[in-house]
């Protein structure tokens, strides 16, 4: 039982009564819907101490962004100000060059390996560590959060808050798209709102930076999959494959920049297609440029040699290449888009 529970496990009663106790509480996950089991007890906890979710990326459906209490990525704004912050199966919650907790602040973690023990060099405080189960965990914290007892009224407030927050956020993504609906080259925000029209329950999104995901609303858990940080560079074409075989009923969609797809090895990945019949919608966002490593380099140094004089080595790519062609050779159907007028009408083909 709860009671037992919370003899052997002191460090979890105790985050109980901090978070129980907290004005501003925050939570930050990237991958706690790796277990589709944890977002029911995430939404539980979030709603009873009216706690905004955050997510430093997509990784996984954690919380289904619909909710009056998902707030996207952006911590920058609230994390200075939280007095209760929960990391949660996230490596990194944040960028410390960027922005970090109040040092009177208490850190929470939460996750099957919550320090990420096998990261040479990590350097985000702790004080509190749950290691275990997000679903265990969450469910035990809301079952002790619920025996302590919540100020249900700045709970409410807080919930209002964030749902107003989420509102004005919605309206400026919608506004986003509509300003960009007859732009040329195509608007990556329009395309990814007329996109996410044809999203739902029968269909599976692997994004590896073809699409903007503020335009996409994840509400079901195993309806899209990003890669792992180790790594992403060259992950989605194989990994919509792999989702096909799992979920053969199920669209996979899989959208990728032009960088990404070339290092995916676009022939090796349509001839399997062929050749065990795996039909995925591959959508190439070609735009000549090698973008993940001149936002990296210019992110890492703003005044560098490189972001002054505006000469990014190896990150140029030839935009009149005809990625088409590469499903075509495999006896698949492919065609290149550049009209924003027809993207509605070639994305339902």
């Amino acid at each position: 039982g709860g009671g037992e529970l919370f003899k052997v496990a002191p460090f979890l009663q105790q985050a109980a009564k901090v978070l129980a106790g907290a004005k501003s509480p925050m939570l930050i996950t990237r991958a706690s819907g790796r277990d589709s089991g944890a977002v029911q007890p995430l939404v539980d906890l979030a709603e009873l101490l009216g706690m905004p979710v955050f997510e430093s990326s997509l990784g996984f459906v954690n919380f289904p962004q619909n909710h009056p209490l998902h707030a996207r990525g952006d911590v920058e704004g609230t994390l200075p100000d939280a007095d209760v912050v929960v990391i949660m199966e996230v490596d990194v919650p944040w960028v410390p060059k960027r922005t970090g907790p109040n040092e009177d602040a208490t850190i929470i973690s939460i996750g099957v390996d919550p320090l990420y023990s096998n990261y040479p060099i990590r350097g985000y405080r702790s004080d509190l560590t749950l290691a275990g189960s997000p679903k265990e965990t969450l469910t035990a914290l809301v079952e002790a959060v619920k025996q302590i007892g919540v100020d249900t009224i700045a709970a409410k407030g807080r919930i209002e808050q964030w749902s107003a927050a989420r509102e004005k956020r919605i309206e400026a993504i919608a506004a986003r798209a509509e300003a960009g609906k007859d732009q040329t080259p195509i608007n990556k925000a329009y395309f990814s709102r007329e996109l996410s029209k044809h999203l739902g329950d029968d269909t599976i999104l692997l994004s590896e930076l073809g699409v903007d995901t503020s335009q996409i609303e994840f509400i079901t858990p195993g309806t899209t999959y990003a890669g792992s940080p180790a790594g992403i560079l060259g992950w989605a074409i194989g990994a919509s494959l792999g989702a096909k075989l799992a979920a053969p009923d199920k669209t996979v969609i899989c959208t990728l920049g032009d960088g990404s797809y070339t290092f995916g090895v676009p022939s090796a990945g349509h001839i399997v297609s062929k050749i065990q019949n795996l039909p995925v919608l591959f959508i190439v966002w070609n735009n000549g440029i090698w973008n993940a490593v001149k936002s990296s380099a210019k992110n890492m140094n703003p005044a560098g040699v490189a972001a002054s004089t505006d000469t990014w080595a190896f990150t140029n790519l030839d935009q009149e290449c005809n990625y088409e062609m590469y499903c075509q050779a495999s006896g698949g159907y492919g065609e290149r888009v550049d009209d924003p007028a027809e993207v509605p009408a070639a994305i339902k083909r």
